[in-house]
């Protein structure tokens, strides 16, 4: 009795704020009795985009107010709620019958155009790979089973190789060799004619995809990128293992057995290769025999490849968290929340500042790598999963988008000032068929050209725009964020 008590004494709304001094945000709480001893909750966040958002059930638990999925435990002290809440390092405080915090406004619209592409060529089957560029050459697989490599310079096909097997990874060019894993192997190609000089098998059997769809809660459209250091190719599988094959012969050196599978390529420094498993953790491994050093958890399934850099390993999860660890020994730096929205994106990191995109909150985000401070976020039209690329004080960035979805969405290519965030020139990318449109991995570039490839199975190439033309159209541009505001 004084359990369901003291569950309805605390039904009703409750606003204030939450976060810690990397970011603080507004939020607001409706709970109210569910029927079976716990408090449903509705969630007020406008930093990404939810009014009265309906977040599931929350019980009390030795006078604590706990839902895992929102990192929520609160306590009821002097009529205030008080404990965490989205954000598992931070400090919440909420009062009762407080103001619903404002949603935040739309982002402009009245911006310049990023120029039409130079050229499009239709490939064979969807992208959801990144493409690379060497030496002038595209290179890029499709879920048909082949690999494409194409001039940046007019779009003509160079050559095609059929793999087989659907691809869903970037390559990585190396000398004359080009690596990339398909759903069942390890491909070393000759980057002159696309022909296959060995085959290494990754897992007995590929194993099956669940592709974005609005009924699913397990989207899979990623895949390890080989990393090669020295002669060793490192590549992960759906079977949880890490290989190490040696570049010439395709000979496997040794293999580690993660706890699952492994979706995104792995990093590396003097001291370690770095790789993200799933269900959610964080490995440092001996490069020469396999070993693992240190393991850390994450908050959710791995939502990119690690990056490492001047001693940190920077994860993202879809748990809502972005990690910092010393890559030394694993201890977690700072961990900063993006408050209920997967992080898809692996970041870039220019002069200290760490760059990285997001799938529902649809934001771009500039933290400072050291402390993890929030220095801007700034709004896209759809889920953000690619590396923003850095081109000089801009930041290049494309979304995709899809549909019946809670909230919309549209595929673009926007272009960003780095220092604020500002959206100085944008295009819309057209709709396709089915759930799912526009780019979903990295952008890359090639001198003056930017190249991407369209969930339809479109790769495009842009020409840069002069920043001098760019910034006589657009005018002068406020300085500071562009605003703060979940895949």
């Amino acid at each position: 009795m004084a359990a369901a008590q003291e569950t309805a004494g605390l039904a009703g709304y409750w606003s204030g704020h939450t976060g810690s001094g990397r970011e603080r945000v507004a939020v607001g709480l409706e709970l109210q009795p569910d029927g079976e001893g716990g408090l449903s909750v509705k969630l007020d966040l406008p930093i990404a985009h939810m009014r009265s958002m309906a977040m599931g059930s929350a019980r009390v638990e030795d006078g604590v107010l706990r839902l895992p999925g929102l990192h929520l435990a609160l306590e009821r002290k002097a009529g205030r709620l008080a404990g965490t809440l989205l954000d598992p390092a931070g400090r919440a405080d909420l009062r009762r019958d407080g103001p619903r915090p404002a949603m935040a406004s739309p982002p402009a619209s009245d911006v310049p155009p990023l120029p039409a592409p130079r050229w499009s060529l239709r490939l064979s089957g969807q992208v959801f790979a990144s493409p690379v560029v060497d030496g002038g050459i595209a290179y890029v697989g499709t879920t048909g089973g082949t690999f494409e490599a194409v001039d940046v310079r007019d779009g003509h096909r160079v050559w095609s190789a059929a793999l087989g097997f659907p691809v869903f990874a970037g390559a990585v060019i190396a000398g004359d060799a080009v690596y990339v894993a398909s759903d069942g192997f390890l491909h070393r190609l000759d980057k002159a004619d696309g022909h296959e000089i060995w085959r290494y098998a990754l897992a007995p059997a590929p194993a099956a995809r669940v592709l974005p769809h609005p009924d699913s809660a397990h989207w899979d459209w990623q895949a390890p990128r080989p990393l090669v250091a020295g002669n060793t190719v490192h590549v992960g599988s759906a079977d949880g293992g890490l290989h190490a094959v040696d570049a010439g012969s395709g000979r496997r050196l040794w293999r580690f057995t993660a706890p699952g599978r492994i979706r995104h390529g792995a990093a590396a420094d003097a001291g370690h290769i770095y790789l993200v498993s799933e269900p959610g953790s964080v490995h440092a491994l001996d490069p020469r025999t396999g070993e693992e050093r240190w393991r850390q958890p994450l908050a959710g399934y791995p939502g990119a490849a690690p990056v490492v850099h001047q001693g940190r390993v920077h994860v993202s999860d879809r748990g809502a968290l972005l990690h910092a660890f010393d890559a030394r020994d694993g201890r977690r730096l700072w961990q900063l929340p993006f408050w209920t929205s997967w992080v898809e994106s692996a970041p870039a990191i220019a002069d200290g500042t760490l760059y990285i995109g997001a799938s529902d909150l649809k934001r771009i985000s500039a933290i400072d790598a050291h402390s993890g401070n929030v220095r801007w976020r700034s709004e896209v039209a759809g889920w953000s999963w690619g590396t923003p690329l850095v081109a000089g004080r801009h930041l290049f960035v494309a979304t995709v988008a899809g549909a019946p979805y809670f909230q919309p969405l549209q595929a673009e290519l926007a272009m960003l000032d780095r220092a604020s965030g500002q959206v100085v020139a944008r295009s819309a990318l057209p709709a396709g068929e089915g759930f799912m449109w526009g780019v979903a991995g990295d952008l890359a570039r090639a001198g003056d050209t930017l190249v991407a490839a369209t969930v339809g199975g479109t790769l495009m190439g842009f020409a840069l725009p002069d920043d001098a033309t760019l910034q006589t159209d657009a005018g002068d541009l406020p300085a500071g964020a562009n605003g703060t505001s979940t895949r």
